[in-house]
């Protein structure tokens, strides 16, 4: 389906856009072109999109509420689409295997990429209840939805696919303020990275992010006890703000979650020792992860001799995917 307006019409109507955000037919790489990011609402790892006025008819968001509230309808379509795709191909006969999946960005990251659920729609059906910037506090205490989405979907369900704790450790807390100011300590000259990861409030995280993944593993093996549950370790964050960093995202200034506090609140102005800090926060995020989850070990997933347990690179975690649920 071709979406380009024509040359007498420049721009789409409101009615027009969500006429096609409902349509599943319609790929997300069509509609990109009819958003844009709004950084004033954008979250850590959970960016702000909404109408684009050079090329929807309507007028750019008057404050930081009307552009939330935008941003809510565009992220609540989004999850709609995927579930309407969901039925739709149910209801035509596909016979593509089912799963379930909560999680955070890398599961749900609407519109401006296909994430890997986009790319597992390919070869299965995905019953998705995901959403970008999540946190385990939300998804395993606050809201589940978890055991709702696969009771939704029981006696159909291969797997059910888990993402959480990125947003614990490198996002925001409930008040904005950066978790990384929270758990590291601030800057002293000639200390190591691991020195400041050397806190009780981190010893804490981990443990939180450790009891809420024991929750979710337990409460679904307790009502569906031979349904596998796939999780993955999260890649290398690289803080941004770096002279001659190439990276220029449309929703947020390149420092704005993890180079900028690290700099402004703890001190922390060298680029390597920030990028070094944030390595071994997520080794030992994933060194968790694999011990709960297998990993490395008996009946986990096999990763590369040498690679940190349970570290899945993002471009290969699809392909594995595939493979282990054939």
């Amino acid at each position: 389906m071709n979406l380009a307006p024509s040359k007498d019409s420049l721009k789409i109507s409101m009615a027009e856009l969500q006429r096609l955000m409902r349509d599943p037919d319609v790929p997300e790489s069509q509609l990109r072109p009819f958003f844009t990011a709004y950084p004033e609402a954008s979250r850590p790892f959970a960016p702000a999109i909404v109408p684009n006025p050079e090329r929807v008819e309507v007028a750019p968001p008057a404050d930081e509420l009307e552009g939330a509230t935008m941003m809510d309808w565009a992220n609540s379509l989004s999850r709609q689409r995927r579930q309407s795709k969901f039925k739709q191909r149910r209801q035509r006969g596909d016979k593509s295997p089912v799963l379930v999946s909560e999680g955070d960005s890398w599961f749900q990251f609407p519109i401006l990429l296909d994430d890997v659920i986009d790319q597992l729609f390919r070869d299965f059906n995905v019953w998705s209840v995901d959403a970008a910037g999540d946190t385990l506090q939300n998804m395993v205490l606050d809201q589940p939805e978890y055991m709702d989405a696969l009771g939704a979907q029981a006696g159909n369900v291969r797997a059910f696919l888990f993402s959480g704790a990125g947003n614990d450790f490198l996002g925001e807390d409930s008040s904005g303020r950066s978790v990384l100011t929270q758990i590291l300590k601030s800057f002293k000259a000639g200390k190591p990275a691991e020195w400041y990861i050397e806190t009780d409030a981190f010893a804490r995280k981990l443990s939180f992010i450790e009891d809420c993944y024991r929750k979710v593993l337990s409460t679904v093996e307790a009502k569906y006890p031979a349904l596998p549950v796939i999780c993955h370790g999260y890649d290398y964050a690289i803080p941004g703000g770096s002279p001659g960093d190439p990276r220029h995202p449309i929703y947020a200034a390149q420092d704005k979650w993890l180079g900028r506090p690290m700099r402004e609140d703890l001190g922390i102005t060298d680029h390597a020792l920030q990028r070094s800090i944030v390595k071994l926060l997520i080794d030992k995020l994933n060194g968790s992860l694999a011990a709960l989850c297998g990993g490395n070990r008996p009946g986990g997933i096999q990763q590369d001799r040498g690679a940190p347990a349970a570290v899945v690179a993002a471009e290969d975690r699809v392909n594995r995917l595939r493979v282990l649920l054939r």
